[in-house]
């Protein structure tokens, strides 16, 4: 056969070849819309608004993720290995990412494996993580290799003593560490300045002067449990940029004279009513206080007051009442004196009802007490004390004038009842459908009148 035949052979199947692939391009073009809108079909769930998938996403990992271990069949890791829309999505949500579940190390082997396929999926933004672990091998082993990525670090551990410290966490801003027992050896959890970025700390069970290196003076919150006085004072001391301070369950001192500390940057201060709790009180001056909590700051127990705490706090809060805007208190029975003196205060919360308080807001009857209050917030109130008497003090608030500050916000807080609480009550309704526990009638002419009413149970 001649070269120029087979040459218009080849041309001729050449051309047959382009004609056909002309054909497939035009098929595959008719192809795919057909393959989306069946797939839309089958599943529907890929039609909605990327802001409504990203609320079903959060609400998948907060109601499905298990505190102590992650796993592919939890979110995030599960939502990655749907489809390719869901894989990009869960990418791009760093919510998602950020917070990963409490994690007991000493469960399983598997448990570091799946911290290190969640940080190689977290991209890289700044991570918070929680552990709990007997020993701290495990947990030495995780921070040397993931500290860069830690923006938030909870620590919960019997033992450091033999910890090799990391060098530096560069963008870790909060540290938290707990302890089952008092730790008082000289630990290094990182290097000299090996904690740029940290400003809030927190130390339970763990004497202050164990963590070497802490960068006391950059640090703006910190809160103590079971420390002794004097290990408060001290961290108070060194700790001169702190705005935000909390102590609970503080240990007795044994040294018999500690000096008075003035602190002219805390704002917040906030401490237990225990036994040994309020004997910091006399021994801080702080010219810029603006919100203190007193009691209940550990959980949502209270303590009965005493007469010796009586005189302890009120003889505080004459000394603050000129800054002091909000006041919390966790008692059971507060005073009416501690409230008398506070003239520029416009917020009190109460986490636990109080009748004498409630009946002195009464404008009707005490128009001086807490003349400038403007926000009102009872916590873990029973739906029987609001009655005739509350509405009463909260009408007489509605309206202000030069000297009296009008009361422009309303909060009601209860706790969820529990399944012994639905067998003892059948009025107490729950469900998206039922009743609330509280007659709003009566607080819808207080909205009217223009006060912000909230009403909510304890989530």
């Amino acid at each position: 056969m001649q070269r120029r035949e087979l040459r218009q052979r080849l041309a001729v199947l050449d051309a047959a070849v382009a004609q056909l692939d002309t054909a497939r391009d035009d098929l595959e073009r008719q192809r795919d819309p057909i393959l989306r809108e069946l797939a839309l079909i089958t599943y529907p769930v890929l039609t909605l608004p990327r802001e409504i998938t990203t609320e079903v996403f959060m609400w998948f990992k907060a109601n499905t993720i298990r505190e102590d271990w992650i796993s592919t069949r939890f979110a995030p890791l599960v939502l990655i290995r749907i489809c390719r829309a869901w894989r990009d999505l869960a990418f791009s949500i760093q919510a998602l990412w950020e917070a990963l579940p409490g994690l007991q190390l000493h469960t399983s082997p598997r448990v570091e494996q799946r911290l290190d396929e969640w940080f190689a999926h977290a991209g890289s933004r700044p991570l918070t993580l929680s552990m709990w672990d007997r020993t701290g091998a495990a947990m030495e082993r995780i921070l040397h290799k993931h500290a860069p990525r830690l923006g938030r670090l909870r620590l919960h551990t019997g033992t450091l003593d033999d910890f090799v410290a990391v060098p530096v966490f560069p963008i870790l801003s909060q540290l938290e560490i707990y302890s089952n027992r008092l730790i008082n050896d000289n630990v290094q959890l990182f290097h000299a300045n090996g904690a740029p970025a940290l400003r809030h700390l927190s130390l339970t069970d763990v004497s202050v002067d164990w963590l070497v290196h802490t960068p006391w003076a950059q640090l703006t919150k910190l809160t103590l449990e079971s420390v002794s006085l004097g290990e408060a004072l001290e961290t108070l001391r060194a700790a001169t940029a702190l705005v935000e301070f909390c102590c609970r369950s503080a240990r007795k001192d044994e040294e018999s004279s500690l000096s008075l500390v003035h602190h002219s940057s805390i704002t917040s201060f906030a401490i237990d009513t225990g036994e040994h709790d309020l004997d910091i009180l006399p021994l801080v001056t702080l010219p810029l206080l603006e919100c203190l909590q007193l009691g209940a700051v550990a959980d949502h127990y209270a303590y009965s007051t005493e007469e010796s705490m009586d005189s302890t706090v009120l003889q505080f809060l004459e000394r603050v009442s000129t800054t002091l805007h909000r006041l919390i208190l966790g008692v059971e029975t507060a005073p009416l004196t501690w409230i008398l003196p506070l003239a520029q205060l416009t917020a009190l919360e109460l986490l636990q009802f109080d009748t004498e308080i409630i009946c002195a807001l009464d404008r009707r009857t005490s128009p001086e007490t807490l003349p400038k209050l403007r926000t009102l917030a009872l916590w873990y109130c029973p739906s029987s004390r609001v009655d005739d008497a509350l509405l009463g003090v909260l009408g007489s608030r509605c309206d202000g004038d030069r000297a009296h500050a009008r009361l422009e916000s309303f909060r009601l807080i209860w706790e969820a009842p529990t399944v012994d609480d639905l067998r003892d009550d059948l009025d107490i309704s729950v469900g998206p459908g039922d009743q609330p526990l509280v007659n709003i009638l009566p607080l819808r002419a207080l909205a009217a009148r223009g006060m912000h009413i909230h009403i909510a149970r304890d989530p």
